[in-house]
């Protein structure tokens, strides 16, 4: 809740990310993702949820910082190919918060 209300909200195609930094305790970046019904049942949700989980892992593992995120997926989540998905991530890393 704090990160949506306090965060800078980013809209990408895939997802609408919030963003804070983490706190000074916190060792690594960490992502919170949902999928609203309204994408489809439980198996594309959960497709979308591990689409956008690997490339948050894969754009983020060298970010020069640590960050809390939570992203509301869009539909474009299931049909971007991967590599869009991980790009389209990989400019949080380096982005003002």
């Amino acid at each position: 809740m704090r990160i949506r209300r306090s965060g800078r909200r980013v809209s990408l195609v895939p997802a609408t990310v919030f963003v804070v930094e983490a706190r000074s305790w916190e060792r690594r970046s960490t992502v919170g993702i949902t999928v609203s019904s309204k994408l489809g049942g439980a198996v594309v949700r959960n497709r979308a949820k591990r689409r956008l989980s690997a490339a948050f892992h894969h754009a983020l593992k060298a970010a020069p910082r640590r960050l809390r995120m939570v992203a509301i997926a869009r539909p474009q989540a299931l049909d971007l190919p991967f590599s869009e998905l991980v790009a389209s991530f990989a400019s949080l890393g380096s982005a003002p918060v």
